[in-house]
């Protein structure tokens, strides 16, 4: 018997009916069946359906009358169609989608792993998010409401804040048992009185999915939550303002006659003195869902925005209780307005706010000219003045962290030239964030104008932001930030997916301004002084960032290690995936639901996306379920690295770095002849040539899973190919190349520190040698 049943509408709009059902289908649990309920105008969606029903055991589709009432668009949900949905499913547990909501991946699985702590309470409900058209997440508002009620089993009387949280049909799991006995209950079908008071359907027709909610959330003795995103809700557009005002009014009107119905069944609940508390709370839902679509009015026509106000103020009037007070959230004077009944008022209230932000807006925006100007004025006027000695300006990854070769650099210089001063430039979020005792400034602002004017010297791996004149008395470091695997600088012009507002005439006033470039090995030589012709001079001098690769001992690799978590015992993998310019979020090419699954207990999957990307609400459910360890937020990479057993990626840089350790590396390359044609690349990493390769590349999950199971990626093919490429793109880190920059730059010195041979290297231990030592 599956664990879960999970029930999709196939009648009407069945645009996103694809996205729906392949979510759930694949999804790595597998105790599921999937039954899609059509009726007469499922027309279009049977030939999709019978594909599914011929690939798929675990899919099937049946056919209702229209007045079943399962469909997005029908009048809501019968007592009929809830006990056909009992009779024709066999889960433990059943969520009754709709055809335009997706599950998260791995979703089921933490559903699951919660139901069990849970004890299998009799519902439990979950947080979503919208995704638009655009691929926009938008977070609901239920995640406070959640997460403050994540403890054992409740009933909704214990805590009535749980009335809160969204009323979908789509954000709660049934218990099977539980509803098939609510659906046949006089309390659904006749509106006998129960222990919490009549929670019926005293017409005996359909309830929308907002009273099947709320009367079911309101019967069940055992609740439990979970504050883990586990559906998306497939945002389709509407064209126009007006359009998507009007929209929220309908809605908002819907919503208004099922509160009259739900409350119109709660007979007792009113007056019995120990649920009153829940009375209010319901009271306060349907305020602030009047108040929602109000927000969402304001461009519908005054005439109809009017009508719905004094629909609403009469409902929520005819409805509260003697003693109920604003609710928190309910947007202050426009709040009291609708309490009031009065639509000038809140009319009033609501242009004066609009105006404020407009006001605001325009203020803000003059304020930042004004301080462009007067911050333009102080550069000028500090240009005019002598640089200070030993001043050293340092960005990283535009101004997001103190980090990489940066870094590196100016921890050595402290060390070597105690005489220059470091100062970071960073944004506001970095600022936050930076460790105490480290200087620095925070972006566009007066203190970084006059930083940009007075530094003796400008260390970055990326570029410095506004127009910085580069004085002659300056010097300027590019460190870069990787080898160059994808095509850069001037060679981008033959791929315009990697150059949208990217303009080549400023790139090359900016390369004009380096006095150093660095470079880790002969091919970044090669690549960077044609793609950035300029006047500069090249120092293959290695990657700064590196060194630690090679300075680290054993008792660093373990440090780590245990302050991530991994057992000596586990074999740690390092997954790394890098942007992709047709992307804009993560999404990762890689099953890891079911390769982490695969790989077992003796393995820990430590995932960074990259930081291009948000935080991944999908990661954090993964990593919360213990399947991997969420550390795209870690300081450092170098760590991540240290700790780890292999690196497995796909075209990220990252593995030029990490080959200095002589570790394992595995490519996983599922779409690489798209990432080839979009963004064009200089090795072929699956040529399979030494020298190109750098261990066992792999093409889909299964693959991956393969190679790890079966040993092949520390075997003897692996390492033959990794020291071929390990020889071609580590020249020059020698772990001396932080070093070597501070004595050429700071120092001036003019004699190069010899280069040290591969084989005299010898990188931190693996992390069983360190264990051992």
């Amino acid at each position: 018997m599956p664990r879960f049943s999970i029930v999709v509408p196939a009648s009407g709009d069945t645009a996103y009916l694809r996205d729906c059902v392949d979510s759930v289908l694949g999804q790595s649990f597998q105790g599921l069946e999937l039954i899609a309920v059509g009726d007469d105008s499922a027309a279009d969606a049977d030939p999709l359906l019978d594909q599914y029903a011929a690939a798929d055991p675990r899919f099937r589709s049946v056919h209702w009358g229209a007045e079943a009432g399962m469909g997005a668009d029908a009048p809501g949900v019968t007592a009929q169609a809830l006990a056909q949905v009992c009779a024709e499913t066999t889960g433990d547990y059943l969520l009754l989608l709709d055809r335009d909501i997706a599950l998260t991946p791995g979703a089921l699985k933490v559903l699951d792993d919660r139901l069990a702590e849970l004890g299998d309470p009799d519902l439990l409900l979950f947080d979503h998010e919208r995704k638009d058209w655009l691929g926009r997440i938008v977070e609901s508002k239920d995640s406070a409401t959640l997460a403050a009620l994540e403890k054992g089993v409740f009933a909704a009387a214990d805590d009535p804040s749980v009335v809160l949280v969204a009323a979908l049909r789509s954000n709660r799991l049934f218990r099977r048992s539980f509803l098939e006995t609510f659906s046949r209950t006089d309390d659904i079908a006749t509106g006998r009185e129960s222990s919490f008071g009549s929670v019926s359907n005293s017409g005996g027709g359909a309830d929308s999915a907002l009273v099947l909610a709320q009367r079911s959330l309101l019967a069940a003795e055992r609740v439990g939550t979970l504050g883990v995103v586990c559906v998306q809700i497939l945002v389709r557009r509407r064209a126009g303002e007006k359009a998507r005002a009007t929209a929220a009014l309908q809605r908002g009107r819907r919503a208004l006659d099922d509160y009259r119905l739900l409350f119109g069944g709660l007979r007792g609940l009113r007056e019995s003195p120990d649920r009153q508390k829940l009375y209010r709370a319901l009271n306060d839902a349907l305020f602030l869902d009047a108040l929602d679509a109000l927000g969402g009015s304001r461009h519908a026509a005054e005439a109809e925005r009017h009508s719905f106000f004094a629909a609403a103020a009469e409902t929520c009037r005819e409805l509260r209780p003697a003693d109920w007070t604003l609710p928190k959230g309910a947007m202050g004077g426009r709040g009291a307005a609708l309490e009031q009944g009065s639509y000038l008022r809140f009319r009033a209230i609501d242009r004066a706010r609009r105006s404020l932000k407009e006001a605001r807006g325009q203020l803000k925006r003059r304020g930042k000219q004004a301080g462009r100007t007067a911050n333009r004025a102080l550069y000028l006027a500090q240009l005019r003045r002598p640089v200070e000695k030993g001043l050293v300006a340092y960005m990283a990854y535009w101004n997001r962290s103190i980090a990489c070769n940066p870094e590196a650099i100016y921890l050595k210089a402290k060390e070597l030239a105690p005489h220059t001063r470091g100062v970071w430039v960073l944004d506001e979020k970095a600022a936050e964030q930076a460790p105490e005792g480290v200087d620095f400034v925070v972006n566009e602002t007066r203190a970084y104008w006059e930083l940009m004017a007075r530094a003796e010297f400008l260390v970055s791996n990326a570029s410095f932001s506004g127009t910085v004149v580069k004085r002659p008395e300056q010097t300027y470091v590019q460190t870069h930030h990787g080898t160059p695997l994808k095509k850069m600088g001037l060679d981008q012009r033959e791929y315009p997916a990697s150059t949208v507002g990217l303009s080549f005439e400023l790139l090359l006033e900016h390369a004009d301004q380096w006095d150093y470039s660095l470079t880790s090995n002969r091919h970044s030589t090669q690549v960077w002084e044609r793609v950035y012709p300029s006047t500069y001079t090249t120092l293959e001098s290695g990657y700064p960032r590196n060194d630690v690769y090679l300075g680290a001992t054993g008792a660093d690799v373990q440090r780590i290690r245990a302050e991530l978590g991994i057992a000596p015992d586990q074999t740690a993998i390092l997954y790394a995936p890098t942007h992709r310019d047709y992307r804009k979020s993560f999404d990762p090419p890689l099953d890891l639901e079911r390769f982490c699954e695969g790989l077992g207990p003796g393995y820990v999957v430590l995932v960074r996306a990259h930081y291009f990307y948000e935080a991944s609400s999908r990661l954090q459910t993964q990593a919360r379920r213990g399947v991997l360890r969420d550390v795209s937020g870690h300081p450092s990479v170098e760590e991540l690295a240290l700790a780890s057993d292999a690196l497995l990626t796909d075209y990220s840089s990252l593995m030029f770095d990490y080959a200095n350790l002589d570790r394992p590396i595995v490519v996983h390359a599922p779409d690489w002849e798209v990432y080839q044609a979009s963004r064009g690349v200089y090795v072929d990493l699956l040529s399979g040539r030494p020298g190109d390769t750098p261990g066992i590349v792999t093409r889909d999950t299964a693959g991956v899973l393969e190679a790890f199971r079966s040993g092949a990626w520390e075997g003897a093919e692996a390492a033959g190919l990794r020291a071929a490429f390990r020889e071609r793109f580590c020249q020059f880190d020698d772990g001396q190349a932080a070093e070597r920059v501070v004595r050429r730059v700071f120092l001036r010195e003019s004699e190069p520190l010899p280069l040290r041979p591969l084989a005299d290297r010898t990188p931190a231990p693996l992390p069983a040698r360190a264990v051992a030592r």
